[in-house]
């Protein structure tokens, strides 16, 4: 949220035994702890709990509202007035946003709740109940769901997911609600350790999850990314989708993601990324970014032992400003619970960045001999880096052999090739082998990577 003067960021934290809404003024830098234990009680493995937020704006004072599907309420600030409260209600909330001057929740079964208009402590009673029924307040049951995952609005409605369908809520009013499925065989499995669903310039960017029969749990594992922009049929944006030898959306590169399962988004780029990290040296901690404008995958470093000066495992929540123009990381110790705010994504460290390129041949043969490897590559003008290429004749091993190194490469700053010739003896008749790009020093995008072949004693 911002006003005339100042950034704020708001969040529900745990201290110790206790709960707190905290306002973090991000141009100014002072911090607010509101103490909300009274009103949170106790929440049992709040771990595995699903936590959610929005804020809400009236005529008369803007909020912002915190939920957990392991109670039956929803905590508030009273951002104008500066006070807490709580709402008790017949159902636990597991997403809640602000709609049509409304708090829009969906609890942990299959229900979609709504409060009164410009009012966030009046709600619907319980279920079959007559004890408190408010004509403007209401619930829908999504029958054909067994339970709901995320939801969201774009465009001025209201859009809810359940695990294999996408839903749209019309209209404004008690009288004018309607409910439509519009998506088939698309939705998504929401989790408690996972984001799954972030929405940026009038579109839903979402991880579309599966049921693991090994974990007997939802999971994002080799899961597609899509693009919903509330109308058509979601796209495909973590990978080339083919038809008839061309690209259909537009997207030439992807990622695989193995285990990432939270996305978030500012004005130009969508993230993905992983929450939790060991706190090892070793560590490989990395998110993706997706360039929305030129639909290319990006991966950069995240952070880690090198460069944060907590001790434990860590926890990294990457929160977009209010106009969207960049995202904040939070990052919290998790044994201590002190938590940092810091406006990059990721810092610098002793680690060089590089790309392993893997290939594997059922029949090697001299054709299958690499010559050479050309690069393209675009570094700010004047700036020098050490570019290191080698290769590696194992599937999995760590060592790789230099085939050649540029120690101090000077880059033009405009798009530029490089062609490193490789020794027939390096990679002869081989059934697979790796190669290695590495950068150090400066931030370089590489463009394309193109091989080329030894074939009865002419290359291509």
């Amino acid at each position: 949220d911002s006003d005339s003067t100042s950034e704020h960021l708001y969040m529900l934290l745990a201290s110790g035994s206790g709960w707190y809404i905290v306002k973090a003024d991000l141009t100014n830098g002072p911090i607010t702890r509101y103490d909300v234990s009274t009103q949170m009680g106790s929440i049992t493995t709040p771990d595995y709990k699903i936590f959610t937020g929005c804020l809400f704006a009236t005529e008369a004072a803007k909020y912002v509202c915190f939920a957990c599907n392991g109670a039956d309420k929803i905590v508030y600030l009273n951002i104008t007035a500066g006070t807490v409260g709580v709402v008790a209600l017949d159902f636990k909330p597991k997403k809640i946003v602000s709609h049509v001057n409304r708090i829009f929740v969906i609890d942990d079964a299959n229900v979609l709740w709504w409060s009164k208009a410009g009012d966030l402590t009046s709600w619907y009673g319980a279920i079959g109940s007559d004890s408190f029924v408010n004509r403007d307040a209401g619930y829908w049951t999504i029958e054909s769901e067994r339970y709901l995952s995320e939801i969201c609005v774009l465009n001025n409605n209201l859009y809810i997911f359940g695990l294999s369908n996408i839903y749209i809520f019309r209209g404004y009013s008690y009288s004018t609600f309607s409910l439509d499925m519009i998506i088939s065989n698309v939705g998504i499995r929401a989790t408690h350790s996972s984001r799954l669903l972030t929405t940026v310039n009038n579109k839903a960017y979402f991880i579309s999850t599966e049921y693991s029969t090994t974990n007997k749990a939802e999971t994002p594992l080799k899961a597609d990314i899509y693009e919903f922009d509330g109308s058509s049929m979601p796209k495909v944006i973590s990978r080339p989708v083919i038809t008839n030898g061309g690209s259909v959306n537009g997207v030439f590169g992807g990622i695989y993601n193995e285990s990432l399962n939270y996305i978030v988004a500012d004005e130009n780029f969508l993230y993905v990324y992983d929450r939790d990290h060991a706190n090892t040296e070793d560590e490989d901690t990395y998110y993706y970014a997706y360039d929305m404008e030129q639909k290319t995958w990006w991966k950069f470093s995240g952070f880690n032992e090198k460069n944060l000066t907590v001790s434990d495992d860590f926890r990294v929540i990457y929160v977009p400003t209010s106009n969207r123009s960049m995202c904040h990381a939070v990052v919290s110790n998790k044994d201590t619970g002190y938590t940092f705010i810091f406006d990059v994504m990721g810092a610098a460290s002793n680690n060089v960045p590089y790309l392993i390129t893997k290939a594997f041949n059922t029949a090697p043969s001299e054709d299958g001999t690499l010559t050479a490897i050309i690069l393209q590559v675009k570094g700010t003008k004047s700036t020098k880096a050490t570019i290191t290429i080698s290769y590696n004749l194992t599937v999995d091993g760590t060592t790789f052999t230099t085939i050649k190194q540029y120690a101090d490469y000077t880059f033009t700053g405009d798009v530029e090739t490089i062609e490193v010739s490789v020794p027939v003896a390096c990679i002869a008749r081989s059934r697979f082998y790796r190669i290695k790009v590495a950068i150090s020093s400066v931030e370089v995008y590489l463009y394309n990577i193109e091989r080329r072949f030894r074939v009865i004693g002419r290359s291509r």
